[in-house]
Order: C-alpha cells, then sequence, then structure tokens
C-alpha cells in the first residue's frame, strides 16, 4: 500500500489533525512487516446475537401482520 496516497485521501476525506499522519504511519508499519493489532471490539458470540435477534424481530413481525390479516386467509404463519 502506498502510504502518502492514503494520507492523501485520508486529507481530501475530511481527516483532520495527526489522523492522516497516523495512517501513513500505520500503513509504514504494515508494509515493513508489523502486524496491526486489535482490540476485541466484537463479542465472540456476535454473530449468534444477531441471529437471535432477526429471530424475534422475524417473528414479531409474522405476528403482526399475521393480525392485520382477514380472517380466512392464506396468511401463512412459520
Amino acid at each position: 500500500m502506498d502510504a502518502d496516497a492514503m494520507q492523501g485521501w485520508a486529507l481530501a476525506h475530511g481527516w483532520a489533525g495527526k489522523n492522516p499522519e497516523g495512517l501513513a504511519q500505520y500503513v509504514r508499519d504494515i508494509n515493513g512487516g508489523k502486524r496491526p493489532r486489535a482490540r476485541h471490539v466484537l463479542r465472540s458470540d456476535y454473530v449468534d446475537y444477531l441471529r437471535q435477534g432477526w429471530h424475534r424481530a422475524t417473528i414479531q413481525t409474522l405476528r403482526t401482520k399475521n393480525r392485520s390479516q382477514p380472517r380466512g386467509s392464506a396468511y401463512l404463519v412459520a
């Protein structure tokens, strides 16, 4: 990656202060073989958490739609 190009992109997109230079240094470090480190931002079960939330929201939506359908309609609730 081109550190100077990344810094230019950051400046062109409103990055300010020391952040564009920090990005360029980050790129230089990676190019030099340094492995980037990051804190664990997401919980280890985040995908399962999202799936459960999606499942609950889907069931609630189906229940709400089912109540709004006229009796005898062919609307199916899974």
